[in-house]
């Protein structure tokens, strides 16, 4: 899979090849050039590179290191004492260095008391192993973590950021022409300035226009619960986006809030077929239809989101605030106002 996800498969392994201010860039190279990593917190916004950097650290230096996710299970304080404290209570036998790293990832989503674990952890394991923590907002570490690393904090300003920017355009060349990807620079132009300094948003939207498509299974609008809309995007870059779809009418007896249905894709390597209760066809397209001239995405590497989407334009007109469940109250919302997923069956044919 790392393969296939560009922002693992061009991660860069040593911290030149970093995209990062000047003074940023000479403080990881001065830890590279002494060969040492201090206990350390990194904050800046999502995306700017800070778990990139920390295990370019690593790599350059050949450190072993460990990965703990803190919005996953970095929230549990048991998963944390088990796991940091057999990676960190063992020598590696695989590097020279002298110390392990754990790299802490949003670690401003851990809990109180696991941040206090992590404290002691520095300290009882201070001989072997050096902690990196990063976060989005360092006011979320607890002070007596704070005080006990080297606080970097990754920002872009004044005159940086449009070499920043003109960096980020360079790199994002050279992965499109390695991918064998056609593009139109004024696009990669506006998407770099709408989503700077995201660098790792920036290159999975270049990947998501790319190389792969969209499928909707189902669209249903609240103000009109008798259809059910099936669609693909699909398209070379987002000055290309194309769409292709179809659509069902129930009667007014059968409604998508009145009963449950089944609803499925049949998913064939030269076509996609949309079903409703496994009889009524609601879309069909082939890959012909789409056109050769067009990169077809949907033989590729796919994610499956199971997404509610409130709100937008889709839907055609304003929604009343009445016509909503409350959150505080969805004990008392009506039938009429919800969609229930019953269940999500998967199967290779």
């Amino acid at each position: 899979m790392s393969d296939f996800i560009w922002v693992e498969k061009y991660r860069p392994d040593k911290i030149d090849d970093c995209i990062l201010p000047t003074s940023i860039k000479k403080t990881f190279q001065g830890f590279v050039d002494a060969g040492e990593i201090p206990n350390m917190l990194l904050s800046g916004p999502p995306g700017i590179g800070k778990t990139t950097v920390a295990k370019a650290l690593c790599k350059e230096l050949g450190v072993d290191y460990y990965v703990i996710n803190g919005s996953d299970e970095g929230r549990f304080l048991d998963t944390v004492r088990t796991n940091a404290k057999n990676f960190a209570s063992t020598v590696s036998l695989t590097s020279d260095s002298k110390h392990k790293v754990i790299i802490i990832d949003e670690a401003d989503n851990t809990t109180s008391d696991v941040q206090l674990l992590l404290r002691a952890s520095i300290e009882e394991f201070s001989s072997n192993c050096r902690f990196i923590f990063t976060c989005n907002y360092k006011n979320k570490i607890i002070e007596p973590l704070h005080s006990r690393c080297s606080v970097v904090e990754f920002s872009i300003k004044g005159k940086e950021k449009v070499k920043i920017a003109g960096l980020f355009f360079k790199r994002l060349q050279q992965i499109l022409d390695l991918e064998n990807i056609s593009y139109d620079p004024p696009v990669l132009a506006e998407i770099i300035n709408n989503h700077f300094p995201d660098w790792r948003r920036v290159l999975n939207e270049c990947q998501r226009y790319s190389a792969s498509g969209e499928i909707d299974l189902a669209e249903i609008r609240g103000n009109n619960m008798q259809e059910i809309l099936s669609t693909i995007h699909f398209g070379s870059d987002p000055s290309n986006h194309k769409y292709m779809g179809g659509s069902h009418y129930l009667s007014q007896d059968d409604n998508l809030n009145e009963k449950f249905h089944t609803i499925s894709l049949i998913w064939e390597e030269d076509s996609l077929k949309f079903f409703l209760n496994d009889d009524i066809s609601v879309f069909e397209v082939t890959k012909s239809q789409i056109g050769f001239d067009e990169n077809y995405p949907f033989n590729e590497v796919f994610y499956l989101i199971l997404n509610v989407a409130v709100g937008g334009n889709f839907v055609g007109n304003y929604i009343e605030n009445d016509d909503l469940c409350s959150f505080d109250d969805l004990a008392n919302c009506s039938d009429n106002k919800r969609l229930l997923i019953d269940w999500v069956l998967y199967e290779t044919l």
